[in-house]
């Protein structure tokens, strides 16, 4: 039975992502990890099915993950 963890740590993503023409410490960094630390535990599971392709949590966690947060163009204001 495969069903993944349900426990969402966010930080466990977030020291575990790469950034491609960001830095950790960029505005736009900051702000992502923001609003989804403080996302709701529903907005939480559909923002891990958007990024991964799915809505569970792998067994080891979410530090397992390979997430890459890329910068494509300029900014705009």
């Amino acid at each position: 039975l495969v069903c993944g963890s349900k426990v969402f740590d966010f930080t466990e993503l977030e020291a575990s992502t790469e950034y491609d023409g960001y830095t950790v410490d960029s505005e736009a960094v900051k702000n992502f990890w923001r609003v989804a630390h403080s996302l709701p535990l529903e907005s939480q599971r559909r923002l891990l099915q958007f990024t991964t392709g799915s809505d569970r949590v792998p067994v080891g966690g979410l530090s397992r993950l390979k997430m890459v947060i890329s910068r494509h163009g300029p900014d705009s204001d």
